[in-house]
Order: structure tokens, then C-alpha cells, then sequence
């Protein structure tokens, strides 16, 4: 099974009941590689000595990683956002996900008069082509997209090629069946190949 923790939670005592209960992946939020927006912006009290020493801790647990990331915070910088996908290949992440920003109705880091965010009802239908993401940020919505794909493709890439190690050939020639059986539940292709190449390999029931 595949579980949520937080980074400062954890304890080696707990990771090897967790591992020994079979869980082979913990999914943790680390939101940012920057300190400063990570701790003063969205509150999560995760200090890099504390990161570096927790991850390194879940990696020697034998425990898969995957961490979360949020890019296009209010005032954030490139150079800041840029820190979180370098952080996620220092502490050595097998997987990471980077996430944009929703600026949802009455989210605590609002700050009154500065930023534009979403009433209730646009906050229901949020999604990038709203503009709003890149005008919290202190940087353009190029080079946000930039890094949106870069630092998810890096991370793509690195998950393929794990699987290919993994299973050789027979990860490409297990494509065709999977879909078929995808398809009956409403998945479309990059749907379908997207859940394939992050979970095929690993012991999950999806």
C-alpha cells in the first residue's frame, strides 16, 4: 500500500512498522525547496537540516518516496521556485509531483489589497488559464510552464527508465493490454499511460 505522512513525523521505529505492515511508498509534502517559502509562507515549520535527515532516513528505510511541490506562490521567485526541484533530486525523491498554485477563497497566506484571489465560485472551476497563478508569482507564466514541465519531466523520465531497468521489454509489451482493460473504465490514453508508467512496476492494485 501507498500512504501519506509528514516529513517531521517520521521516525525509524515507524518506518519499519510501516515496511513491515507492506508499505512500499510514503507520499509527503514538502511544497517548497525554498526555506523561506516553505516556512514563513506556507507554515510548515521543515527546516533543511530536518529534510535532508528525514529523507535520508526513508530512503534507507527501503520505503519508495514521492514528494509533493506547489511552484507560483505569491511573491515567489524563479530562482526560489527553481530550489524545489532542485531540492527534489538532492534528498534524492524516487518520484516528484509540481503542482500550480490554487488561490482559493479565504486560503490563509491571502494578504488583503495585493493579490487577486478567487471568490468561492472560482474556486470551484480553478485551472491555469485563468491567469491568476502567474500574477501571485513574482515571475512570468513562461517561464512558470517552463518549470512546470521541466522539473514533471524530469521526473517522468527518470520513472521510465526505472521501469525499463525493472521489467525490460516487457514493460513496452504490457502497454496494449492495460489500455484495453483502461478503456473500459473511461480512461483515455494519456490518462491510461501516465497511471502505467508511475505504478506498473510497483505493487499496487490500480
Amino acid at each position: 500500500f501507498s500512504c501519506y505522512s509528514r516529513l517531521d513525523h517520521l521516525t525509524e521505529e515507524k518506518l519499519a512498522l510501516a515496511k513491515a505492515a507492506g508499505c512500499i511508498q510514503i507520499r509527503v509534502g514538502i511544497e517548497s525547496g525554498d526555506p523561506e517559502v516553505r516556512n514563513k509562507l506556507l507554515n510548515k515549520r521543515l527546516s533543511h537540516e530536518m529534510l535532508a535527515e528525514k529523507m535520508a532516513m526513508l530512503t534507507n528505510s527501503g520505503i519508495n518516496s514521492l514528494g509533493y511541490f506547489i511552484i507560483g506562490n505569491p511573491n515567489e521567485t524563479f530562482s526560489q521556485a527553481y530550489k524545489s526541484f532542485s531540492v527534489a533530486r538532492e534528498v534524492k525523491l524516487r518520484r516528484a509531483a509540481f503542482f500550480f498554485l490554487t488561490p482559493l477563497h479565504n486560503l490563509p497566506i491571502q494578504k488583503d489589497g495585493d493579490m487577486e484571489y478567487m471568490n468561492m465560485e472560482k474556486s470551484l472551476g480553478f485551472s491555469l488559464a485563468t491567469g491568476l497563478t502567474h500574477q501571485l508569482s513574482g515571475f512570468n507564466k513562461g517561464l512558470l510552464l517552463m518549470l512546470f514541465y521541466v522539473a514533471n519531466g524530469w521526473f517522468l523520465l527518470k520513472t521510465i527508465f526505472a521501469q525499463l531497468r525493472g521489467q525490460g521489454f516487457s514493460f513496452i509489451t504490457g502497454f496494449p493490454s492495460y489500455f484495453k482493460r483502461a478503456r473500459k473504465d473511461g480512461f483515455d490514453l494519456q490518462k491510461t499511460l501516465l497511471q502505467y508508467i508511475y505504478y506498473h512496476g510497483d505493487s499496487f492494485l490500480y
